[in-house]
């Protein structure tokens, strides 16, 4: 398994990974892979037999799922269905091929599960968000309601909160026994302080390459990642049926030949579609 080319951002939900992948990736003309883009192939591919977390997690009601369960066995659960879809995931990757870098980004990259397949330890950095950051990012009120007014979806976004500060906690612990890098994420550094700091954690392998040789390259893998993000929404309105609401405008890459290029499109993806691709130049 050769995986010198992939960089890994794991780390806390509402840490930013998303948004510092993809400025990452765009601005030096890498590759990106948010493994939550491929949430519905791997449900697709999930086998109660091997992937009992993963089915329990599927067969699940969002109240079972979401809001009896204390966080700590969130947390729990958490972990154990990312132990099963890793394997998914390197599979993912291992299916790309080589190329220019591939930056690949989710709250399921835990340190031990990316620690023995990543090429060195300056190939991975975790971002490790305060609780406030991590509320601020989902649009999540930080504030107690009384129990004896809280409805299940206040219940659940405070035991989400909850979830989510151990699940950081997991996180720093995992990456400090491997001595592998983090990054605080308090609010208190911009999205450009940020992605600076990613930049120079991961300098001397953004130095080395490779990137898209040319604007043709770049094309074809916006493309794909467009692709991937289509098939992905389709799966998800196809699962909601008849209760599925109009479709909204998405934020596709640009499919231009500019080298460097960030900016992103808002189509649905009907108009997508229907344009061949996403052009903003």
């Amino acid at each position: 398994m050769d995986l010198t080319h992939v960089l890994w951002i794991g780390g806390g939900s509402g840490a930013g990974k998303s948004t510092l992948a993809r400025r990452l990736a765009h601005r030096n003309d890498l590759r990106l892979h948010p493994v939550d883009a491929y949430t519905f192939a791997h449900i697709e591919r999930t086998d109660p037999a091997t992937h009992p977390a993963m089915a329990r997690a599927h067969a699940a009601s969002y109240k079972e799922q979401h809001v009896d369960p204390s966080a700590e066995q969130q947390a729990v659960n958490f972990v154990d269905y990312a132990d099963e879809r890793f394997a998914m995931i390197v599979d993912d990757i291992e299916a790309r091929g080589t190329g220019p870098l591939l930056v690949v980004e989710g709250p399921q990259l835990f340190p031990h599960l990316v620690q023995p397949v990543m090429a060195s330890p300056g190939h991975g950095i975790w971002l490790l968000p305060t609780t406030d950051f991590t509320a601020r990012s989902l649009g999540i009120r930080n504030s107690p309601t009384p129990l004896a007014e809280e409805s299940d979806q206040d219940r659940a976004r405070r035991r989400r909160l909850e979830r989510d500060a151990l699940l950081t906690e997991r996180i720093r612990r995992d990456a400090d026994e491997r001595n592998l890098a983090v990054v605080e994420m308090d609010g208190r550094q911009d999205e450009d302080e940020s992605e600076r700091a990613l930049a120079e954690l991961f300098g001397p392998l953004l130095g080395a390459g490779p990137r898209a040789r040319d604007g043709e390259e770049r094309r074809a893998i916006r493309r794909e990642e467009n692709a991937v993000v289509n098939r992905q929404i389709a799966a998800f309105r196809a699962s909601l049926g008849d209760k599925a609401p109009p479709e909204s405008g998405f934020p596709f890459v640009c499919e231009c030949t500019n080298l460097g290029c960030d900016v992103q499109v808002e189509l649905t993806p009907s108009a997508y579609r229907a344009a061949g691709g996403a052009l903003a130049h």
